[in-house]
């Protein structure tokens, strides 16, 4: 590492820069006082010699704490990669010297530096100020010169002294002689290089591609910022706050981020967002981050920064940060979970609205309300204490009772018990909340209840009708720190655990009851290790030997042993996790057909005591044991091949490789010609709707039919497929006929329109859909086909299967640019879509008849009550 100098005016004992807390003295301009520390130093000193008189400005050198110096001394070395580097300060100080030291050894290299615009300011009293910096930002040029001489150290460039003024001038003009004896050159770093600031998208032309270095907003990434650095191609991106360069939409597929974390330069992610760190799950199963080969640097360890304390003085100056400026992790607040046992009544009603109303947001976002609200769930809808953000239950439960009464007797059984549905109303979670409110017996003015900011206003009136008049503060996470300053609140109950925002590190709040569902306190509990503890917040990675990284953080990491404990307790938090998302039925994305009576199934079960039933003779998308999509079609012969590989677990349930790969061709080729023989396609939502022509006319004769008839829409299908099984076709059983062919479709929601998707594909007879078709013309003449459409209904469907499978195995659809284009396009998108997602790794395979009828490709925990 090069030695490096400012000529920044800054107190050479605190590092304050030089501002309203430095003052000249009266004795003397050119000697000033830090306010903050009291230390006495010198501005500029008045220089005599053969030349005549000037003014010798004061250089310091920057001393790095030992992580930043590791950094900049591996530029020197074998760096290169992609990290992301847990980081034990609040901000990133040491980046101008980074970039310096980059480019001494890169002179020609691009770079681009995400960080917070306040930065960019032009401010010679700001510390932060990166125009400030660059440009007082010096280097030795001929160090090789002068290496048997001692080089000029902070301690003799300014007067440190607290002592007799009347000592300042000498011990300062002996320092000075020593400077010029020495004679070494001090150049600045960036005088040649062309640097820009761009704040929004406005700033990027033609005029700024000829910079060298590009400092970028971190909150404007965009599809216009990605295009703008895949122009410059730089060698290496940095981010000072990856959680602030994700933006609100953190996860979404849409994030360019990713598209960031795909690029060849170098990366390095800066991670020092306590309230963000535990999204990243370092150290955990499912790290977000591995697919992009993303290396975590985990500095702030407790093991690793105290084998750095105990390696001598914590050096560091301007640019650099103190180790007595390191984050703690102790939240102010301890935290303690109230049980609202009748909650979980409730819960067990989510599947069963799941079915009446599936895939339906507002209705599954009201049943979550139900967990976090005290409000009534029937009244005046001008009555504040009554919950209407989404759906009313008053309107829900008129909708269910001209749809299926048995339901609605079953569900209003529940409510009537829970909520006094048909009564005067009440709450549970209100309840307890009054209950805690009295057992603890706090004053009004030190206690705070906290609930959703759509709440409040009811939430007061309801402590009033429990509680008489109070003055108890109710508020929301968002409004909490305001609301709270410079009152004696300490104390808190709410219904919502923290935002993920919310800084519980320097919150008023002492001590915090949250009242949940016996599900959502697991859910919480995870929550709370994540955030709260330091295996959430301060992580560990141990690297492997060919994972690169700083020789520092090599030698703190060597011979590490991490207690089984703190790996016990990852796991802990894994399976919590886990089981918490298998358990919500309620969002899952698509229902699939049950299992009847009789039928053979597989049963597969993982570690957790988790089971799925799968049906045979379907093709189902695994992670083989090396990691690797593919599709594997599930036959008597070769289910036991499943042990080991792993599905893809969303929503409580499997998600079909075939609805991700219909949605993303269907919204990302909608322009491509397809051809095929003598037909041809315009984009791939018309040939995906071709493709299912043949079951979707079955289905909507099925719907015709009972529109019609007396007959119940099961007894229709039963009559069809008897109808279908006597047409000499492949598939002879009328069972599966029924199930499979006349089973209802999934509705998949694209940018393009709502395209329905149907468990069956095509009939595995090349003649099977002619003589379908033969038969719909003789049978049901207004929904007669010709037989050229039923040649292209089956060609397509044989198109479609060769593209999929393509674009699971190789690099070319050997189909033209346009489709490999596609299928690179859908690999990378795969492979974002894999991080959505929790694997189920299959440690058990058996065939199983069914007793009763089953759920298929969902999460379960009784299986023996499905199968003889």
């Amino acid at each position: 590492m090069r030695k490096y100098f400012t000529n920044i005016q800054f107190c050479p004992n605190c590092f304050d820069v030089a501002n309203n807390h430095l003052k000249h003295l009266d004795i003397n301009k050119n000697i000033l006082k830090c306010d903050s520390c009291g230390c006495y130093f010198r501005n500029n000193l008045l220089i005599n010699n053969s030349n005549g008189n000037f003014l010798f400005p004061q250089f310091s050198e920057i001393k790095l704490n030992k992580i930043e110096e590791s950094y900049v001394n591996w530029v020197c070395d074998d760096f290169d990669g992609k990290y992301i580097i847990t980081w034990p300060w609040k901000s990133v100080k040491f980046i101008p010297i980074f970039l310096s030291q980059f480019l001494f050894k890169n002179s020609n290299s691009k770079m681009v530096v995400f960080t917070n615009p306040i930065y960019f300011q032009s401010d010679e009293f700001s510390d932060s100020s990166l125009p400030n910096i660059l440009d007082s930002l010096y280097s030795i040029n001929n160090p090789k010169d002068n290496i048997d001489n001692p080089i000029i150290d902070v301690d003799d460039v300014f007067i440190k002294s607290n002592v007799n003024n009347s000592n300042l001038n000498t011990n300062f003009v002996d320092s000075v002689g020593v400077c010029f004896n020495n004679k070494f050159d001090l150049i600045p770093c960036f005088f040649d290089i062309n640097y820009c600031f761009i704040n929004s998208i406005e700033d990027i032309n033609k005029d700024v591609l000829d910079n060298q270095l590009f400092f970028i907003n971190e909150s404007i990434l965009s599809q216009h910022i990605i295009e703008f650095i895949e122009l410059i191609s730089p060698e290496l991106i940095i981010a000072t706050d990856i959680d602030a360069l994700y933006g609100n939409n953190r996860f979404g597929k849409g994030n360019k981020i990713y598209d960031l974390f795909k690029m060849d330069s170098n990366l390095l992610l800066f991670s020092v967002d306590l309230n963000q760190r535990d999204t990243h799950k370092i150290g955990q199963e499912n790290y977000f981050l591995k697919n992009w080969d993303i290396i975590p640097h985990t500095w702030d360890y407790s093991i690793v920064l105290n084998k750095i304390k105990d390696m001598g003085i914590d050096e560091h100056s301007f640019c650099s940060s103190s180790f007595s400026d390191i984050q703690r992790i102790m939240p102010i607040f301890d935290i303690d979970f109230i049980e609202c046992e009748v909650l979980s009544e409730i819960e067990s009603t989510f599947e069963i609205f799941n079915e009446i109303f599936p895939h339906d947001k507002k209705i599954m976002d009201s049943l979550k309300d139900l967990m976090k609200t005290p409000l009534y769930i029937k009244g005046a809808h001008k009555d504040y204490c009554v919950l209407k953000r989404n759906v009313t239950f008053e309107y829900l439960f008129n909708l269910i009772y001209n749809i299926d009464l048995d339901k609605w007797e079953s569900l209003m059984n529940v409510f009537d018990e829970v909520y006094d549905f048909h009564g005067t109303g009440k709450n549970p979670i209100a309840e307890s909340l009054v209950g805690l409110i009295k057992n603890k017996n706090i004053p009004d003015d030190e206690l705070v209840v906290i609930v959703h900011k759509y709440d409040i206003k009811g939430t007061k009136l309801i402590l009033e009708d429990y509680l008489g008049e109070n003055n108890i503060l109710v508020s929301s996470w968002t409004d909490l720190d305001n609301d709270i300053e410079d009152t004696p609140i300490t104390y808190a109950i709410s219904t919502i655990f923290p935002q993920p925002k919310y800084n519980a590190f320097s919150s008023q709040i002492e001590k915090l009851d949250i009242i949940c569902s016996p599900n959502n306190h697991k859910r919480f509990e995870v929550y709370k290790k994540n955030r709260f503890t330091e295996n959430g917040l301060k992580p560990v990675y141990l690297l492997s030997e060919d994972e690169k990284a700083p020789g520092l953080l090599k030698y703190c990491l060597k011979d590490v042993e991490v207690p089984q404990e703190y790996y016990n307790e990852l796991n802990k938090i894994h399976e919590l996790d886990f089981i918490y998302n298998s358990q919500n039925l309620m969002f899952k994305r698509f229902n699939y057909s049950k299992l009847r009576k009789n039928d053979n199934a597989i049963l597969i079960s993982n570690s957790y005591g988790q089971s799925m039933f799968l049906k045979f003779n379907t093709i189902i998308y695994i992670l083989d044991e090396e990691g690797k999509p593919v599709d594997f079609e599930i036959k008597y012969k070769n289910y036991e091949d499943l042990v080991n590989n792993k599905l893809m677990i969303n929503d409580g349930g499997y998600h079909s490789i075939g609805h991700i790969f219909f949605k993303f061709v269907i919204e990302n080729g909608r322009d491509i010609i397809l051809p095929e023989g003598k037909f041809k396609w315009h984009g791939f939502k018309n040939l995906i709707e071709n493709m299912f022509e043949w079951v979707e006319i079955l289905n909507n004769i099925a719907h015709d039919e009972f529109k019609r008839s007396s007959k119940d829409l099961d007894s229709i299908k039963l009559d069809l497929a008897k109808d279908l099984s006597s047409l000499g076709l492949t598939a002879e059983r009328e069972k599966y006929i029924m199930d499979v062919w006349l089973d209802e479709p999934q509705h998949l929601e694209t940018t393009e329109g709502v395209v329905n998707i149907y468990e069956a594909e095509r009939p595995h007879g090349k003649e099977d859909i002619p003589k379908i078709y033969e038969w719909i013309s003789s049978t049901y003449s207004q929904f007669a086909l010709t037989n050229l459409g039923a040649r292209k209904c089956y060609t397509a469907s044989k198109l479609l299967k060769r593209i999929r499978n393509n674009f699971l195995k190789t690099e070319s659809s050997k189909l033209g640019k346009d489709l490999d284009e596609l299928n690179l396009e859908f690999k990378q998108f795969l492979n974002e879509e894999k991080e959505l997602f929790i694997e189920f790794q299959i440690n058990s395979v058996e065939k199983v008849k069914i007793k009763n009828d089953a759920p298929s490709f969902e999460i379960i925990t009784n299986p023996e009550e499905y199968i003889k």
